[in-house]
């Protein structure tokens, strides 16, 4: 008997090893191996082989060693006759370690050949034997594992039959304990399927026979069962552990979870071996996770997150482990980051689960629930730090698992809520009406099952969704209708929580509420008792959150803000006032929640006549502003976190004024506030040549975090589906990099000589940077907001020859401007259909701009008077933010001219420029001194110049003139020495290469700009159905020596996204963040002949008497406002000259 003996010898040498003689044997290991070595009959040979490799396969866990097993197994089926009294129970041993090994490689045909071959053992065994209950046990179970992987209701339904049928036919007077630990097993199974209160009962039932089985194997005559099989003793409480953590997780009783914690704890002190010390240790960390999660102590926390720390240093192969595990570690590291704000606690929470092999565990229901876990890691990570590229992962992820889930099983259910939940957050990102059809359709699906199936949060969810699409309707009677619903539904939730008052999610349940009935009070404004109940609601949510949990703050936030649309009379701004002191004092309030708090107290302070600390509190909030947005997340990301803070900037300003601050404390504020994303870019592009000469260490670790900044890279994970298969991409964390960045910033910032490195501009600063002209900075806030009187709204902050003024602006009011501005909107709509009413509407916007803004400051600044002939003019810097950043300041006059005054205008006075910010401009000013000159004498050293031809673009008009403008620049730079390269119709990628090398770029093109998305305003080259040259591509580039950019195209200086513009996030800002220090662009569409008569003549004008170019001192500036008088001489309308701009040093 060969095999025999093979098996006999693998046995012993393996599951001997380290056994030095009998003494240190169990006594289970003495019986099997006497039972061995005294057979004298082949059965019992392959059964004592078969038994003692498959417990050897349960104890250690590993495939290979139920493969043993299951070839013993199979080998004895084969040679064991039928007849043999024995052959019933080698089918079962062999159904038994297919199960076992399913369990462990989530294969399905191993679950269907362990029912065949159990079904098959429980049929020759006849009902009174004496193992009929095992063999009925051991059939419920494989049923019970089949269920988990394929989720068919009618295997739990068989699990359950045969197992309760082991329970009523075994030996009450001598059972055997494993009956009722699987039983329990499938109580648990079913009790998950449906988890409600109505279903407690059967939770009940699985810990009543999880106690019976402990209470069984202790009661065997000689009372040595713990010493003689701690396995199977272990494996018994670890069910009885995880009985008791679902009933806590239902009820909230606290005698169940310590009691769960109690008897994982005397599973692990019996030493049960490898396997079970693995899922004893897992249960363990789960009842710590889950009293935490209630009662928020945060020495649960640690306890759980160092069992899992230790658990998943030695993982074992097998995927039913290593799931849950590495599922449960990633819950812990969420639950971490929620608590305490460490979002690298998020990112290791994702990375673990995104180690998978996904595809190789299949679709099963451990796999669902572990992909079901990393969205919801992935959403949370949205919710922190706005990744979109996150939340648009956690949805695909959710509807792709969708495809193959049983949408009544709580997983599935659980799915219909969560994507619900982020459609709604991507619908609030992007307003895309399918996203909000989805989220009705998924969360109303779940209103189509069964009363029994549904939780308290599927109510909630479906008030947020009903809450929505109320602002959809247009009928008023509609509208209520749907309130009305959103009410009901949120309301719900509320009373039943008296059932379970611990409930971890009662603050969210009471926050929905409250929302849906301040929905319906702002949409009606009465009652008044629905504004009350909203008030009441978010009270109690924050009042039963701790006070170092962030979400407290959230809550009072909005309870405040409740609170001040009360009646004056009524609401109470004292408290008010407290509520939003004690928001600004948390250290674990989140800076958004901060800032907004700051804003609104400044507001109450204002009213009540404190401008001073008002002052100050802005001043503050401002400063907050740079953590709002993070380095880490992608660019659209920050546009999004800073939306909707602009108004903050420009009161800020006002009230600083108001307040009798220095014009210099207002420009630096303002500098904090503007273009904080810009400010990002340029910090990690500032040269480093003077660091690298005195602590090139500091500058060597500086390069490493922007270099690791600006990676884009990330693997790809993969998911089985019935429909094959879903994939995102994982992308590098930049949370470690970030915070790296900042240290070193941190640590050169300590050396004196570099203090002030990557800060905005200190006094210096602004003074050198005035010496070739006058910076205005404009600002206009709300003072009705603040109780300020009428004409204190607008400022113009001036810095000229190094002195630093602040000129009122009485005409200018925030509610004329957004007037002005949308009327500026539909005069560019209609440039190609209606010009003549266009360029009224244009013309009635310049007027006004030069009596409000313009000719207040050139009389400030003594600017007004005519020059003499041949005299050059003055030059201005307009650095205007918010709805007046996107207007012609630089074409504001009268028109028609006055023939008393017929150069009453800001062109024939001044030449103007743009910049986003003073930073821009200084960093523009430096990156032109440190550009090194050509040597014209060396070919490879020539100045390149790149030309972009589009004279065709899909879907545009034909720009007919665009390769005679480019053909007549060339035929002037081609003299000067330059190397011309020219691209007809290039795609982005060519286009990229060839600007890398290029220190002039011509660009004769389309552009576009996105009201949504100021990151996607873009370049159209070839191919741009498919890809654009957008702003974020453009930011990303790192050029060589880039002098000057010409953006021959429509709208590359105009930003219309109105909750961004203090940010100035354009196509022309884009190439001054890549190194551009001069670039000419455009505020509107501008016309193709136009566009070639100024181009040209621009560049003839930058040539000197040498016949080279040179954008030395102002010549840029005045190249452009030549090229443009010499259209405007030849009779054109503003709106044809005025959209030319020149922006830079």
């Amino acid at each position: 008997m060969p095999l025999n003996a093979m098996a006999l010898i693998s046995f012993l040498s393996k599951w001997l090893v380290g056994i030095e003689d009998a003494s240190d044997l169990s006594e289970e290991q003495r019986q099997i191996l006497e039972h061995i070595l005294m057979a004298n009959v082949e059965t019992d040979i392959f059964y004592s082989t078969c038994l003692a490799l498959h417990i050897q396969a349960e104890d250690g866990g590993e495939v290979e060693d139920f493969d043993r097993a299951i070839e013993c197994a199979r080998q004895a089926q084969q040679n064991i006759p039928k007849e043999d009294h024995k052959y019933p129970s080698f089918l079962r041993s062999l159904g038994i370690s297919l199960q076992h090994r399913s369990e462990i490689t989530l294969s399905g045909p191993d679950a269907d050949e362990a029912i065949k071959f159990n079904l098959e053992a429980y049929a020759l065994l006849p009902d009174k034997h004496d193992d009929f209950p095992l063999f009925a046990c051991s059939l419920g179970d494989s049923y019970r594992n089949r269920y988990e992987l394929t989720n068919n209701v009618a295997d739990l339904e068989n699990a359950e039959s045969y197992s309760y049928h082991a329970v009523e036919v075994s030996d009450h007077e001598h059972p055997d304990a494993s009956v009722y630990h699987h039983y329990s097993l499938v109580l648990q199974a079913k009790f998950l399927r449906w988890p409600c209160l109505d279903n407690i009962s059967e939770c009940d039932k699985a810990i009543e026979n999880s106690e019976l089985a402990i209470r069984c194997h202790l009661g065997v005559p000689g009372d040595n069962s713990i010493e003689s099989d701690p396995s199977k003793l272990a494996s018994f409480r670890n069910t009885l552990s995880n009985a008791l953590q679902l009933r806590y997780e239902m009820t909230g009783q606290p005698r169940d979870v310590d009691l769960a914690i109690e008897v994982a704890g005397e599973g692990l002190r019996t030493n049960p071996g490898k396997t079970m010390t693995l899922l004893l240790n897992q249960a363990l960390g789960n009842a710590f996770i889950a009293r935490f999660e209630r009662t928020d102590q945060l020495a649960d926390l640690a306890k759980a997150k160092e069992i899992f720390a230790d658990v998943t240093k030695s993982l074992p192969k097998a995927l039913s482990y290593r799931i849950p595990i590495l599922t449960n570690r990633s819950t812990v590291l969420q639950c971490s980051f929620e608590r305490t704000g460490n979002i690298a606690d998020l990112n290791e929470s994702i990375s673990i689960l995104e180690s998978v092999d996904w595809l190789k565990a299949g679709s099963c229901r451990l796999v669902t629930k572990a992909a079901g876990n990393l969205s919801l890691a992935l959403s949370c990570r949205y919710r922190s730090q706005g990744s979109f590229s996150d939340l648009n992962d956690a949805i695909e992820i959710l509807i792709s698992l969708l495809e193959s889930m049983d949408r009544r099983d709580p997983i599935g259910l659980g799915s219909l809520n969560n994507v619900s939940l982020l459609l709604m957050w991507r619908y609030a990102r992007q307003g895309l009406t399918k996203d909000l059809k989805l989220a009705d359709a998924f969360s109303s699906d779940i209103f189509k099952q069964e009363q029994r199936y549904r939780l308290v949060y599927h109510w909630t969810t479906r008030s947020k969704v009903l809450v929505e699409l109320s602002k959809t309707e247009r009928r008023r009677t509609a509208v209520i209708k749907v309130l009305d619903e959103a009410i009901e539904k949120a309301t719900y939730a509320v009373p039943r929580l008296r059932d379970d008052v611990g409930d971890p999610d009662h603050a969210i349940y009471l926050e929905q509420s409250a929302r849906a009935a301040l929905a319906k009070w702002e949409y009606c404004r009465s009652p008044v008792e629905l504004l009350k109940r909203a008030i009441k609601e978010f009270g109690l949510a924050a009042k039963i959150v701790d006070e170092d949990n962030p979400d407290r703050y959230e809550y009072l936030f909005w309870r405040t803000e409740a609170e001040m649309q009360l009646p004056a009379d009524t609401a109470d701004h004292k408290l008010a006032i407290q509520h939003y002191q004690i928001i600004l004092r948390s250290p674990v309030a989140v800076n958004s929640v901060k800032v907004r708090s700051g804003h609104a107290l400044a507001k109450l302070l204002g009213t009540r006549g404190d401008i001073g600390k008002a002052s100050d509190i802005l001043m503050d909030s401002v400063r907050l502003l740079q953590d709002v947005a993070p380095l880490q997340v992608e660019l659209v990301d920050r546009q999004f976190l800073l939306a909707g803070f602009g108004q903050l900037i420009s009161d800020t300003a006002m009230v600083m004024a108001a307040a009798e601050k220095p014009t210099i404390e207002i420009v630096q504020t303002l500098e904090q506030g503007r273009g904080i994303i810009l400010s990002q870019i340029l910090d990690s592009r500032s040269d480093l040549t003077d660091l690298k000469k005195k602590y090139p260490c500091l500058a060597l670790r500086l390069q490493k975090a922007r270099e690791a900044l600006d990676l884009n890279t990330g693997t790809s994970v993969k998911f089985a589906t019935t429909k094959g298969s879903h994939s995102y991409m994982r992308r590098t964390p930049k949370h470690l990099a970030a915070q790296e960045f900042r240290d070193v910033i941190s640590l050169i910032q300590s050396k004196t000589e570099f203090n002030n490195f990557l800060r905005p501009p200190v006094e210096e600063d602004l003074i050198s940077v005035s010496t070739l002209g006058a910076i205005v900075l404009v600002s206009v806030g709300n003072s009705q907001a603040y109780g300020l009187e009428e004409g204190k709204e607008a400022c113009a902050h001036l810095l000229h020859n190094g002195t630093f003024t602040t000129v009122r602006l009485p005409g200018l009011h925030s509610s004329k401007l957004k007037s002005k501005s949308k009327s500026f909107r539909l005069a560019l709509e209609d440039i190609r259909v209606r010009p003549d009413t266009a360029s009224d509407k244009l013309k009635d916007i310049l007027n006004w701009l030069y009596e409000v803004v313009v000719e207040p400051v050139l009389i400030s600044l003594k600017f007004k008077k005519p020059k003499d002939r041949g005299e050059p003019l003055p030059r201005i810097w307009w650095v205007a933010g918010g709805l007046l950043s996107g207007l012609p300041l630089h074409a504001a006059g009268r028109y028609p001219p006055s023939p008393n005054s017929p150069a009453d205008n800001a062109f024939d006075r001044i030449i103007s420029s743009y910049a986003p910010t003073v930073k821009t401009l200084l960093y523009s000013r430096e990156t032109l001194a440190k550009a090194s000159p050509p040597s014209v004498s060396l070919e490879l050293e020539r100045d390149v110049a790149l030309m972009i031809a589009m004279p065709k673009t899909k879907g545009q008009d034909d720009l007919i003139n665009a390769e005679t403008e480019v053909e007549y620049i060339r035929s002037l730079l081609l003299p000067s020495g330059m190397d011309c390269r020219v691209l007809r119709e290039p795609d982005v990628e060519s286009t990229l290469q060839a600007l890398k090398f290029a220190n002039y770029a011509h660009f004769s093109c389309h552009g576009k700009s996105d009201p949504r998305d100021p990151s996607k305003s873009s370049l159209l080259l070839r191919n741009c159905q498919t890809r654009t040259l957008d702003v974020r591509t453009i930011t990303r580039q790192h050029l060589q020596s880039p002098r000057l950019a010409y953006l021959s195209a429509c709208q590359t200086l105009d930003s219309p996204a109105q909750d961004l513009r203090e940010e100035c996030i354009h196509i022309t800002s884009a190439f001054q963040s890549a190194g551009f220090p001069h670039v000419v662009g455009t505020l509107w569409s501008v016309w193709d002949e136009c566009s070639m008569k100024v181009a040209v003549r621009f560049y003839r004008s930058l040539l000197n008497d040498e016949g080279r170019v040179d954008i030395g001192g102002s010549r840029v500036a005045f190249a452009l406002h030549e090229a443009v008088t010499s259209l405007r001489a030849q009779g054109a309308d503003p709106l044809k000259w005025a959209p030319y701009v020149h922006s830079g040093c």
